[in-house]
């Protein structure tokens, strides 16, 4: 066990992986609020906040050198295999939303089987198959076999800086 997670056994993260047009910026402001009150907000002493302002930097650098409304990564290996057709934005790779397994429901809703299908929703080849979401899924185990509560989790992934969470959520940013 580090000495990071032994001073800090409680844990928010926040990233900004899977869309390339999502910057970290918008939520910071609400995150800042939320733990300059703390006691406001039921986070105490030893809380630390984590974050990857850009986890799918190859997405990012596509988005703003070729394609600016890329959404996947550029694993291009599934597309290339079927023979599709590059464009003119390019093959779309994989969606990285759509390549996490939350509660074992890898690939069952929003997903586009067809590597080639301009709807860039292609979930990869399987659960966590990319390095962008196998990372992240492993920094979190990570941090739960060092005694760390995360205690909340934000997946930016929008620009238009709306903060939405389930029902029934405490504290939620005002």
């Amino acid at each position: 066990s580090s000495a990071a997670s032994d001073v800090y056994k409680r844990q928010l993260w926040e990233d900004s992986q899977t869309k390339p047009l999502a910057p970290l910026r918008p939520v910071l402001p609400n995150l800042r609020r939320q733990l300059s009150d703390p006691a406001k907000y039921g986070f105490g002493a030893g809380m630390r906040l984590v974050a990857f302002p850009l986890v799918n930097a190859d997405g990012y650098e596509y988005s703003r050198t070729t394609y600016r409304y890329q959404r996947g990564n550029r694993n291009t290996k599934d597309a290339e295999e079927k023979g599709c057709s590059k464009g003119s934005t390019g093959w779309p790779g994989v969606d990285l939303n759509r390549n996490f397994d939350g509660f074992g429901s890898w690939g069952q809703t929003g997903v586009s089987w067809d590597a080639c299908s301009s709807q860039q929703a292609f979930p990869g080849g399987g659960a966590f198959s990319e390095r962008e979401s196998a990372g992240l899924r492993d920094w979190l185990a990570g941090r739960k076999n060092d005694g760390v509560a995360l205690v909340a989790g934000v997946d930016q992934h929008t620009y238009g800086g709306d903060v939405f969470h389930g029902p029934g959520g405490a504290g939620a940013p005002g």
